[in-house]
């Protein structure tokens, strides 16, 4: 019960931390809004900023529980003071008993199903590896600290600083149930917003849609962002239509923009939002005649409140203001290229050939799109004929732009954000046949939605709420620890490290690990460009076509260079590489020296890897190559050179060449044309030079999952690797590097 009572406290504190600055927000703004109004976006406006206070904790770095106790507090003190003197808000309009008892009675009977699971030990797939994983290392650092190593952790975290405002007085759950707190706020958010444009039949049908939807309640129960998101841009589009009502009033617009910042610092793809308002802006302006620089600067300003602080931050860390997204553009040591076009075609397709199957596993069957939104928005198509009204035009407009980036990622999930448009239309639709017709088909809805119902017809792989209700769970009828170890693989592997691998130590994975659970730094083999590296070193000692088993050779007649180039004259979809690059003379290498300098285009980062004298290394273009791209060594002083040898991996035979040489005076010439392609011997070094490398990277610890690619070698050839065996945990074994 202390436990509970931790969690309770931490999600409580900071729900009311931001409520608080929400009701000094609004008072300052001083919004026309109405009494349900204003405790609704009191919480929403007031979560915006807290997100921002924590991350000015994070930054300068004075996060502490006692900083936070001291902030919480003064926040309450300084929202009740504010509270006591403000004029009290119009009551909002009236709604239908009727439609008032049927929202209420679903509202109701979803939150005492919902809750049990929110209270749980959080244990969802994202949330206790990198939502919670961040959260962790930065209450552990008391602030930010670089952590290059892993993409994740350089993304916008708006949602997370709130999760790290309650993780310091109740952990993980704490953050769980101020995600679920946003859930919470949607439905009602939704039926505040058709009160006041007079459809609330239509909005109770929409917040019984999307509250009962099976994706939403799983993703709104843990510590994912998603609920967030949708609140914050549900938020600022209804913020959006009372300007529309009221053009000259910008404090409202404030507000907007202020949310749809939020939403991007949440997730990049709810930037969208903001696209919309400025939409929205520009076409009632210029049907108005109104000058737009005012409404525009006034959303530009507050949304850059919240995204600037993100991208500024990620632009320092990592060299790319969004990252990963931009690499091509903002060429950088820590994201290859190739990573965010091979990760976003996994996330256009998830692993389908076609789109032909894409409607089942989204409205019921979920193996593969993480998750389904149910079969009631199948019906959404019909929404469409709500364009015959002003409100179904804005409703169905603010639906395409929350969507508008769906086709970028097609997990379920992400269609959320346009959930409460969509089933907003669409009850305004089923509401004009018969407003008994909408009240049955959301009754219906929440009835097979129920986590009882859905195994009757979803995949058992979809991601969803267990039938099983965990309320021993959640009130800690059962130990946390020994619900996450009989329950979680995850739990015991976080264990596992934080036993046998020393304080202060790093943990190469090739798997993403629940990182919410241990204190060790964990390097994941795709999560940044030198960990992909790293895992190009050890698929060289498993994988005949990582391995340097080509040579070619370019004789010239001896002449006197100073810099040697060779430049890549074909382009291909394939990514160019060269193991070890050599320059002769009399058929002799010439002998390294630390003072040469070598650089690439592109990777210049890399470059050294072709001139280590480590076979498992090799240079890489890490994006498709094109004519132009070039390896260059300056050996900074004019040597005699006749001659270049490159080892190469066997998929290298075929690229045409050229090398080039410069003597000082600027000028290039070609020194060779086509060279001598021959075998090379393949070294039996390769699994210990491969275990160096990572060494060499301060990685001393190795995590493999028994299907990793490569695990059975390991397993079987450990001395060979230089390997030692020391934990092993369900289907994972931990490695020390001897």
């Amino acid at each position: 019960m202390k436990q509970l009572a931790y969690i309770l406290f931490g999600a409580l504190f900071t729900a009311g931390a931001a409520y608080a600055l929400g009701v000094v927000l609004i008072e300052k703004l001083r919004l026309a809004l109405n009494a349900l109004e204003r405790r609704l976006f009191a919480f929403l406006l007031g979560g915006a900023l807290l997100s921002l206070v924590v991350f000015a904790m994070a930054a300068l770095p004075v996060f502490h529980r006692g900083v936070c106790l001291a902030v919480g507090a003064a926040l309450l003190a300084w929202g009740w003071r504010v509270s006591r003197r403000r004029a009290a808000a119009p009551a909002a309009p009236e709604m239908a008993r009727a439609w008032r008892w049927l929202f209420v009675a679903v509202f109701a009977g979803y939150v005492v199903l919902y809750l049990p699971y929110a209270l749980s030990p959080e244990m969802s797939p994202d949330g206790s590896t990198y939502h919670l994983g961040l959260v962790s290392h930065i209450a552990r650092d008391h602030g930010f600290r670089p952590m290059r190593s892993d993409f994740y952790k350089n993304m916008p975290a708006g949602t997370e600083m709130l999760f790290l405002f309650a993780f310091e007085f109740g952990k993980h759950s704490a953050a769980s149930l101020v995600h679920f707190g946003f859930l919470l706020l949607l439905p009602w958010l939704v039926v505040s917003y058709g009160r006041r444009y007079g459809f609330a039949p239509a909005a109770v049908f929409a917040a019984i849609a999307v509250f009962c939807s099976p994706v939403v309640g799983a993703d709104g129960t843990c510590a994912y962002v998603d609920a967030a998101v949708v609140t914050a841009v549900f938020g600022a589009a209804y913020l959006t239509r009372m300007w529309v009502d009221e053009p000259e009033d910008l404090r409202v617009l404030a507000a907007a923009g202020a949310l749809g910042g939020f939403a991007f610092s949440m997730k990049y793809t709810a930037a969208t939002i903001l696209v919309f308002t400025v939409v929205v802006i520009t076409w009632n302006g210029r049907r108005a005649r109104r000058a737009l620089w005012r409404p525009l600067g006034v959303v530009a300003l507050a949304a850059a409140v919240w995204i600037l602080p993100w991208t500024v931050k990620s632009w320092i860390i990592m060299g790319d203001p969004v990252t990963p997204f931009l690499a091509t553009v903002f060429p950088n040591p820590n994201i290859h290229p190739s990573f965010v076009t091979e990760w976003g075609e996994q996330l256009r397709h998830y692993g389908m050939t076609g789109y032909g199957d894409l409607p089942r596993q989204l409205f019921w069957f979920g193996e593969r799109t993480e998750g389904f939104l149910g079969p009631l928005f199948l019906l959404v198509p019909l929404g469409l004929l709500a364009l015959r009204t002003k409100e179904g035009r804005f409703v169905l407009l603010a639906a395409l732009f929350a969507a508008a980036a769906y086709p970028e990622n097609i997990g379920a999930r992400f269609l959320i954000p346009a959930l409460p448009f969509a089933a907003l239309a669409l009850g305004m639709v089923l509401g004009r046949v018969h407003p008994g017709l909408a009240a049955g088909v959301a009754l219906a809805h929440a009835a097979i939605s129920l986590p009882v119902v859905t195994p009757r017809y979803c995949s058992p792989y979809a991601w969803r709420l267990d039938a099983t209700w965990p309320w021993r769970a959640g009130l800690r009828v059962v130990p946390e620890d020994r619900w996450l170890t009989e329950h979680f693989p995850g739990y015991s592997i976080d264990r596992m490290l934080d036993r046998l691998v020393p304080a202060g130590e790093r943990v190469y994975s090739m798997f993403q690990v629940a990182e919410a659970y241990t204190a060790r730094d964990v390097v994941v083999s795709y999560e940044s460009a030198r960990a992909e590296t790293l895992q190009d070193a050890i698929f060289s000692a498993i994988s005949s076509g990582y391995q340097p088993s080509v040579r070619m050779r370019f004789g010239f007649a001896p002449r006197m260079v100073r810099r040697v180039r060779v430049v890549n004259e074909v382009s291909s979809p394939a990514k160019w590489s060269v193991t070890e690059f050599r320059v002769m003379n009399g058929g002799k290498e010439i002998p390294r020296s630390t003072a040469w300098r070598v650089t690439a285009r592109p990777d210049a980062w890399d470059a050294p890897l072709a001139f280590d004298n480590n076979l498992a290394t090799r240079w890489r273009s890490w994006q498709a190559e094109r004519a132009g791209m070039s390896l260059t060594l300056d050996l900074m002083q004019a040597r005699m050179v006749d001659g270049v040898e490159l080892t190469l991996t066997p998929d290298q035979a075929g690229p045409s060449l050229q090398v080039v040489g410069e003597a000082g005076d600027g000028k290039w010439v070609e020194l060779s044309g086509a060279p001598r392609v021959e075998a090379a011997p393949v070294p039996y070094s390769l699994r210990r030079d491969a275990m160096a490398t990572l060494k060499q990277a301060g990685l001393h610890y190795f995590l493999v999952n028994t299907d990793a690619y490569g695990a059975e070698d390991l397993r079987g050839n450990a001395e060979y690797w230089g390997l030692k065996l020391i934990g092993e945990s369900g289907d994972t074994r931990l490695y020390r590097i001897e």
